[in-house]
C-alpha cells in the first residue's frame, strides 16, 4: 500500500481558487521541532492560547484604548468609562468619556505622569492626577487634531490640515503656543497619524510617510530627517511595534514591517486579498496589536471580517476566530506587569492572554487544520486509511470536553474547500489519555484534482497534531 501526499498546514495559504491552495491554520500555530536535532517531526501544530478573565470589573460596549500610567497602573477606556487598574485588576472609575470610537493616547515623563487623548472628532483631553479635562476649547492653537504621541519631551499632534503641533517644553500637556508647529509638506496627501518609534517621529500620511526628529530648535523643535518614502497608512490603528520595528497596513493593503525608514512586506497574497475584500469603512477600522507567549511574538490584525496573526519569528500567518464570530474578539493588547492584557470588541471586559487556557473566558473555540491538497495528478487513487498523531488534553480539561468521549472530526472536500462531506468522528479517549494515535478507514476515491482533508476539535481537547499519513492505492481509470 502506498502513501500519498498529506502535509499538515504550516500557515493559512488561500489561493484565488481553492483548488490551487486552501491550507488553513485556524486557532492554531506551529513550532519548529528540528528533526536534525532530535525532533520527532519538522513542525508541530499547537492550539492557540486562550483568554482568562483578568479584572472582575464589568463595563459596557467595547475597549477604546489602553495605556500604562506607570509600572503599577493601567488606564483603559472601556465604553464610556475611563478606568484605572492596579496590577491585581482592581479598578477605579476616574471619569466618563462619551463616544464609542477608538482613541489615540500618549503619556509623558512628568513627575506626575500626564496622558493626552485625541478622539476621532478632533477633541483633545488630558488625564492628570486622575482628572479628565476637555482641552478642546482652551487649547485654541490646536485645531482639528487626529492623533497624538509622545517623543523627545513633547506631546506631538497630527492635524487634518497638515500641521504637526507640539506642547511647550518640556513634559507638559497644556499651553500649546501659536508658533510651535511645522508643516508636513513633502507631499499633498493628508496626515493619518503621528507615531513615536525608537525616539523618532513618524508622520504617517495616506500615501507617504515622513520621519522627523527633535532638533532642539525653537519655536518648533522638530526637523525632518527623511522627507518622503512612498508608503502610507490605510488604517490609523493598524500600527503596532516591537523591538524589531513597526508593523502597519500601507495604503495598498500590504502589511509592512520596518525601521529607520526602510521596510519589508510581511503579508502574503492571502492576507492582502482578505484586506482587499473589506469595505472602505472596514479597511479604515482595522486594528493591530502585539501579543506574546512562550517565545511567539505575534502581530495580530483584526477587522469585522477576520483576525490574521503573523508569527514574527516563524514568519508565518494563521487565523483566529471566536465562536460564531469570523474574527477573534481581542481589540487591543498591552503588556502590563508581565502579562498581556486584552480588551474586547464585544464588551467592556479585560482579559489576560493565557497559554494554559484553551477557551476564551469559558467560551470554547475550535482548532481547524485544513491540509494542503492531496493528489496523485494526473491519476486518481483510493484512500484506504488516514492516521493522525494527536496531542490531546482531555486529562486536564473540565466540563463537556471531559465528561463525554471527545472526538476529532475529520471530513474532506473534493472541490477546493467549497463543500465538505464524509465526516468521521474519531474518539480521542477519555480522561487520562493525553496522547492519541487515531485512524479512520475506507475514505473512498480521490479524483485527479485532489482532496482537502480537514481536522476539527475543541482546543481544550485537541492541544496539537504532530503528523498525519494517508495510505491508499492507485485507482483504475
Amino acid at each position: 500500500m502506498a502513501e500519498f501526499p498529506l502535509r499538515l498546514p504550516t500557515e493559512s495559504t488561500i489561493g484565488k481558487d481553492g483548488q490551487e491552495s486552501n491550507a488553513r491554520l485556524v486557532n492554531a500555530y506551529i513550532e519548529s521541532m528540528g528533526q536534525d536535532s532530535g525532533g520527532k517531526v519538522a513542525f508541530t501544530t499547537y492550539a492557540a492560547p486562550g483568554l482568562a478573565r483578568w479584572s472582575q470589573s464589568s463595563f459596557i460596549n467595547s475597549g477604546r484604548g489602553m495605556i500604562l500610567l506607570d509600572d503599577e497602573t493601567l488606564i483603559a477606556v472601556l465604553g464610556t468609562a475611563v478606568v484605572q487598574f492596579d496590577t491585581e485588576g482592581a479598578s477605579t472609575v476616574l471619569s466618563g468619556l462619551i463616544g464609542a470610537d477608538r482613541l489615540c493616547m500618549a503619556r509623558n515623563m512628568n513627575g506626575t505622569p500626564q496622558i493626552g487623548i485625541v478622539n476621532s472628532a478632533g477633541s483633545y483631553y488630558t488625564l492628570i492626577s486622575g482628572t479628565l479635562t476637555d482641552r478642546t476649547a482652551t487649547e485654541t492653537n490646536l485645531v482639528d487634531p487626529n492623533s497624538v504621541c509622545y517623543v523627545g519631551g513633547y506631546f506631538v499632534f497630527g492635524t487634518n490640515e497638515g500641521k504637526i503641533v507640539h506642547t511647550p517644553p518640556i513634559d507638559t500637556a497644556t499651553g500649546i503656543t501659536a508658533t510651535a508647529y511645522g508643516w508636513s509638506s513633502s507631499t499633498s496627501d493628508a496626515i493619518v497619524r503621528v507615531y513615536a518609534h525608537a525616539g523618532f517621529l513618524y508622520v504617517f500620511k495616506s500615501k507617504s510617510t515622513e520621519i522627523w526628529a527633535n532638533a532642539g530648535t525653537v519655536p518648533f523643535a522638530f526637523q525632518v530627517l527623511q522627507q518622503f518614502f512612498p508608503l502610507g497608512l490605510m488604517a490609523k490603528f493598524s500600527i503596532a511595534e516591537t523591538e524589531d520595528g513597526i508593523l502597519w497596513v500601507d495604503q495598498n493593503g500590504t502589511v509592512r514591517m520596518g525601521n529607520d525608514g526602510s521596510s519589508q512586506r510581511v503579508s502574503t497574497s492571502t492576507v492582502e486579498r482578505a484586506v482587499e475584500s473589506l469595505s472602505a469603512e472596514d479597511k479604515a477600522d482595522m486594528t493591530g496589536s502585539i501579543i506574546y507567549w512562550e517565545g511567539h511574538k505575534c502581530y495580530q490584525l483584526r477587522s469585522s471580517g477576520f483576525t490574521w496573526v503573523y508569527d514574527i519569528a516563524m514568519k508565518r500567518w494563521f487565523q483566529r476566530n471566536s465562536g460564531a464570530f469570523p474574527y477573534w474578539f481581542v481589540n487591543d493588547s498591552i503588556c502590563f506587569n508581565g502579562k498581556y492584557i486584552c480588551s474586547s470588541s464585544e464588551n467592556g471586559l479585560l482579559y489576560q492572554l493565557s497559554p494554559g487556557v484553551y477557551n476564551d473566558n469559558g467560551q470554547e473555540f475550535t482548532v481547524e487544520l485544513w491540509c494542503p491538497n492531496s493528489h496523485n495528478f494526473p491519476n486518481a487513487f483510493l484512500a484506504d486509511s488516514l492516521d493522525v498523531d494527536c496531542i490531546t488534553g482531555v486529562a486536564l480539561s473540565s466540563g463537556a470536553g471531559s465528561d463525554i468521549d471527545p472526538v476529532l472530526m475529520i471530513d474532506y472536500s473534493d472541490d477546493g474547500g467549497r463543500h465538505f462531506r464524509g465526516e468521521r468522528q474519531v474518539k480521542l479517549g477519555k480522561i487520562g489519555d493525553t496522547n492519541r494515535f487515531v485512524r479512520t478507514n475506507g475514505l473512498g476515491r480521490v479524483n485527479s484534482k485532489g482532496r482537502i482533508w480537514r481536522f476539527r476539535a475543541s482546543a481544550s481537547i485537541l492541544r496539537g497534531v504532530m503528523q498525519a499519513h494517508l495510505s491508499g492505492r492507485r485507482a483504475n481509470t
